[in-house]
């Protein structure tokens, strides 16, 4: 069993390899509007989403401070996750006021049901996660920058301009790059199309 006190550092390094972390991180980063591409009138498909969103996140896992990898973190620990609930159910089974029995069924019950179609679901399309979902294990975050974020630190006394600066210059360096090869494919599509 986990110690309550140690309970948000556990989820936290957990969340950041889960699948969740991954689309939650495509899903801030295009409010951010740092997803490249973006053609006014076309929607731009689902995996080709998760590819740019995934480089794009490991540009950004140098940046354990980057604002839209906390924001993601932030929606998952407290839009997500219920961790206070959690806290009082540890704190519950230490302190002996409920316990965990275990009970052999020949079919799963309805819960166990859903978290078995889960685990099954999470394994059986595994291979097919773009890299970045899969290498987000590695990620790591700055323990006293998540407390400010969460809200259990005073957030006046934590400055992010100068991380804000460098992950905005490793962005715009690849987004421009994005935006030449576009261009480079563009031009050499038009020009065999002349021939």
């Amino acid at each position: 069993m986990f110690e309550p006190e140690k309970l948000l550092q556990i989820v936290r390094e957990a969340v950041g390899s889960s699948a969740l972390f991954a689309a939650r991180f495509r899903e801030c980063a295009a409010r951010a509007l740092l997803m490249p591409g973006r053609t006014p009138g076309h929607r731009t498909p689902l995996w080709q989403q998760r590819l740019r969103a995934s480089q794009l996140l490991e540009i950004a896992q140098g940046y354990p401070d980057f604002p839209v990898i906390l924001e993601t973190l932030r929606e998952c620990l407290q839009d997500v996750y219920d961790l206070p609930a959690l806290e009082r159910l540890m704190r519950r089974l230490n302190g002996g006021e409920i316990q965990i029995s275990d009970v052999t069924t020949t079919t799963p019950s309805p819960f166990a049901t859903s978290l078995l179609f889960g685990y099954v679901a999470e394994f059986m399309y595994q291979s097919d996660a773009p890299l970045a979902e899969r290498r987000a294990s590695v990620l790591s975050l700055d323990s006293e920058l998540l407390r400010n974020l969460l809200g259990q630190v005073d957030p006046g006394n934590y400055s992010t301009r100068r991380s804000f600066a460098r992950w905005k210059k490793s962005c715009n360096d690849w987004l421009l790059a994005e935006e030449r090869k576009v261009k480079k494919d563009c031009s050499t599509c038009c020009a065999n199309w002349g021939q």
